[in-house]
């Protein structure tokens, strides 16, 4: 399946970590236009408000309230029309009902990979 057009939401408050991470998903495939950057909690929730997204990469660690509760939030607010959220992090998460996957920084970059396209390949925006 083609993810030239699938949309991605990155949230993270580390500037540096999100064009690293913008660069990675375009040199998958994924159009520049098609990436969405934030850096905090708020910001990240009024984008999936605004828009509907086929990815959410989120550091469990934003302003104010944790990816974990931003995460809950998303959930419970678009409801079967959430998009499939990834945490990426450096710490251990209770992620129960809130990530679709966890993936640790430290991780092989192939892992990361894999769990990213397996999601891309198999979702798309519900409309």
């Amino acid at each position: 399946m083609d993810i030239n057009n699938k949309k991605i939401l990155l949230a993270d408050a580390s500037q540096n970590g999100n064009f690293k991470m913008g660069k990675y998903f375009q040199e998958l495939g994924i159009q520049k236009e098609n990436i969405i950057i934030v850096t905090n909690w708020l910001d990240m929730v009024n984008k999936t408000k605004e828009e509907l997204f086929d990815l959410i990469i989120m550091n469990t660690r934003l302003d104010i309230i944790s990816g974990v509760d931003a995460a809950q939030q998303i959930k419970e607010h678009l409801q079967w029309n959430a998009p499939k959220i990834i945490a990426y992090t450096s710490e251990k998460v209770e992620w129960e009902n809130n990530f679709d996957e966890v993936v640790c920084r430290s991780s092989h970059p192939e892992i990361f990979r894999r769990k990213v396209l397996d999601i891309l390949n198999a979702n798309q925006i519900k409309s």
